[in-house]
């Protein structure tokens, strides 16, 4: 299969990141694979435009203007992508050599929606972050991208996994682009391509992990390092809302959702979660439209997360 491939790679005011990213990218060996780079800037002011400008002319940049956030930002340079297979990069990773040709095989199978390289985090001692897995405890989503840590052996062949590592993912852009792309209501971050993948599982799609393929990253901790402790965990929890409100169907889950986690967070008087909870309803009217999405749905709730079930023995 000769599927030509558009990596994207997201920036913003990561001059350096980007430096050693993109150098790996076109240092790297791909074989024969056509292949084009375009970086989407999301109104950096430290000279990343002029930079990718002056050192790597063969990039397309795609310049928002402002800080668009990681949805709308990868979402437009989807839409500009020229080939049919498109790969989101993170500006703190380093590609290898051949890390593509493994990842484009699996779409050779039509059911395949999503694929996630081996994604390990230099400076956690090399922790595979790709291997995810979700379950659905205290009536909201929880996905876990630390269970590499408890797998023995390692895996060394694909597997299925819950949704792909959003620092690293290769995505069939016509199924992307039908499922809408990254759902915005998950601005500013968070859950938003476990929203996505969801949505592929429950259309009939299949999101894959694939060990033959490595990338490095960096994992900064970037969203740490510009935003309070209050809005990071308010905007997760805002996102488990959503997330539940906007995909779940199954009257046991919805209960689940309501009796587990809606009633107790009132109950508790904690800003953080009182504060997530009626930022999620401010967007209640959004989601319901949304929602309808629902009626294309092939497979259950109960069904997709039935498919990745063998990996929860290894939460700990």
């Amino acid at each position: 299969m000769k599927e030509g491939v558009s990596i994207v790679v997201l920036n913003f005011n990561g001059l350096e990141q980007l430096r050693k990213c993109l150098t790996s990218i076109f240092h790297s060996n791909q074989g024969d694979t056509p292949c084009e780079v375009i970086v989407v800037d999301n109104g950096s002011k430290d000279k990343s435009v002029k930079y990718v400008q002056e050192n790597f002319p063969q990039a397309k940049i795609i310049e928002m203007g402002y800080n668009a956030g990681y949805c709308k930002a990868n979402n437009f340079g989807a839409k500009e992508a020229r080939y049919p297979l498109v790969f989101f990069l993170n500006n703190d990773t380093t590609v290898t050599d051949h890390f593509l040709a493994p990842i484009i095989k699996h779409f050779e199978d039509p059911e395949v929606f999503a694929v996630s390289p081996k994604v390990l985090r230099i400076h956690e001692n090399m922790l595979d972050e790709s291997i995810i897995v979700a379950s659905f405890k205290g009536g909201c989503i929880n996905p876990d991208n630390k269970i590499s840590k408890n797998i023995s052996p390692v895996p060394c062949t694909p597997l299925e996994i819950f949704n792909a590592c959003g620092a690293a993912m290769m995505v069939d852009k016509t199924k992307f682009l039908k499922l809408g792309g990254f759902d915005e209501l998950f601005y500013p971050f968070y859950l938003e391509e476990t929203d996505l993948c969801y949505r592929a599982w429950k259309m009939g799609w299949k999101t894959l992990y694939e060990p033959k393929s490595t990338i490095f990253h960096e994992h900064d901790r970037t969203i740490g390092q510009r935003f309070r402790k209050f809005k990071i965990k308010a905007s997760y929890r805002k996102n488990q809302y959503l997330f539940v409100w906007k995909n779940i169907t199954s009257p046991r889950l919805l209960l689940s959702h309501f009796l587990e986690m809606i009633i107790p967070k009132l109950l508790i008087p904690n800003l953080t979660e009182w504060a997530a909870l009626f930022w999620a309803i401010k967007q209640l009217p959004q989601v319901i439209k949304k929602r309808s999405w629902n009626r294309f749905a092939k497979l259950s709730d109960q069904d997709v997360f039935n498919r990745t079930a063998y990996l929860l023995k290894y939460l700990k």
